[in-house]
């Protein structure tokens, strides 16, 4: 029994660095994060943290550089953006910009990225030529004019004096008009609250003090929480088109 423990023991222990390998690099993850959030500074101050991560692999010491020369570029600095973006072509020639990066840093990596060897370069794509015009229809022969009888017109019917009483005017219901604005009031309101809430979820992410475990939570619970406000801004935007319409077309 005791030799059956020590052996389930040494496999947990070579089992456990086996594990940690495949962690991914969390200062990695929050600098993409303050990227996209256009807050350079502290994606650069992640990514010195993500570039002392001990269990780095190639792949993660790739976007490492790539995002260290996106935010320099972005800061102004085409020095360090020139040699974080060629330390990423020369650990992998085949690295690409993220989507919907501006033209000028298009440009300015494509340069360097022409100088490394075994880089494709991009496909050009072929122009359509322009479509033929039709040629135009031949034209009708013009028909005969047709003979025409002019008749005496009929003599006009004598109106008829009545006089009616004008008929009221329908009220309009406001009913639903008002629910459509009290969806629109309570929707809106939720908005604000989760909008609050998600920002206060991704303050509490970026702290240093919050532990990797924690700061993956928050995060989620940010997504979480902008993503019901975005619907609720919706539903709220929605709600007050139709009451107005409603009001309207009554």
């Amino acid at each position: 029994m005791r030799l059956s423990r020590q052996g389930l023991l040494l496999v947990v222990f070579l089992a456990v660095p086996a594990f940690a390998a495949q962690k991914p690099n969390p200062f990695l993850t929050q600098a993409k994060v303050h990227y996209q959030g256009l807050e350079f500074e502290k994606c650069l101050k992640r990514l010195e943290q993500a570039g002392r991560w001990k269990n780095n692999t190639r792949a993660e010491q790739v976007e490492i550089e790539l995002y260290s020369g996106l935010c320099a570029f972005s800061l102004g600095n085409e020095e360090d953006a020139r040699k974080s973006f060629s330390m990423a072509l020369e650990l992998d020639p085949k690295v690409e910009l993220p989507p919907y990066s501006s033209p000028r840093l298009l440009t300015f990596f494509d340069a360097l990225a022409q100088r490394v060897p075994g880089r494709t370069a991009p496909e050009e794509v072929a122009t359509p030529e322009p479509p033929k015009p039709a040629p135009a229809p031949a034209p009708a022969a013009p028909e005969a004019p047709r003979k025409v009888e002019l008749q005496p017109p009929a003599p006009a019917p004598q109106p008829v004096l009545t006089q009616t009483a004008p008929a009221p005017e329908p009220r309009k219901k406001l009913l639903f008009p008002l629910l459509l604005s009290g969806t629109s009031v309570a929707a809106a309101g939720g908005a604000v609250y989760f909008g609050t809430q998600a920002r206060s979820e991704e303050k509490r992410a970026n702290d240093r003090d919050t532990f990797y475990e924690d700061a993956l939570a928050s995060q989620d619970q940010a997504r979480r929480d902008a993503r019901v406000a975005n619907v609720a801004i919706g539903v709220a935007a929605t709600a007050a088109v139709g009451a107005v319409l409603a009001y309207v077309l009554q």
